[in-house]
């Protein structure tokens, strides 16, 4: 029903897509995503730690004919070049900030719960360890101010997914 209409392309790698398809979990980490050296987030003020702000948005791709919720509109630009949907809408948006180590909770609308922990920050954004329970986890490097996408499983007739997006000073 969502599958891929082709190889992905470099801006689809780039936008650092991971989406479901079928009852599986397919990440795409951004080129070079882990193999960065990572060190920790420090201040210029004796190296105190600084937190790490991140947007959380659950949206719903769905066939059923429909609009595609005004925020969603760049994301749609990039999702609608490598999957089908018809529609796709916001069901929750979250903000976080979190110490490096510190575990942050979304919870899905299917009652299922996402952890989201900052392990480092680096040059090329914070690698972050993420928990989706019954579904999988990874740690995957974020640029700051560049989402991330990350399909759950199949939910009210389409395909649930959630966005991440870092958000701190450099």
């Amino acid at each position: 029903m969502y599958a891929s209409r082709g190889a992905p392309t470099a801006r689809a790698l780039t936008a650092a897509l991971a989406l479901a398809l079928g009852s599986g979990l397919v990440m795409a980490a951004p080129y070079g995503a882990i193999a960065e050296d990572a060190k920790p987030a420090e201040s210029a003020k004796g190296g105190e730690k600084e937190p790490v702000g991140f947007r959380v948005m659950v949206g719903h791709l769905s066939q059923e004919p429909g609009p595609v919720d005004p925020e969603f509109e760049s994301l749609h630009r990039i999702l609608a070049k490598e999957f089908r949907y018809q529609s796709m809408r916001i069901l929750a948006i979250q903000q976080m900030m979190l110490e490096l180590q510190e575990t942050g909770a979304l919870q899905l609308p299917t009652g299922k719960q996402v952890q989201i922990r900052p392990m480092h920050l680096g040059q090329r954004g914070v690698l972050v360890a993420i928990d989706i329970e019954d579904a999988g986890q990874l740690d995957l490097r974020v640029p700051n101010q560049r989402p991330v996408v990350l399909g759950t499983e199949n939910y009210d007739g389409g395909k649930l997914f959630f966005t991440l997006q870092p958000e701190y000073e450099e």
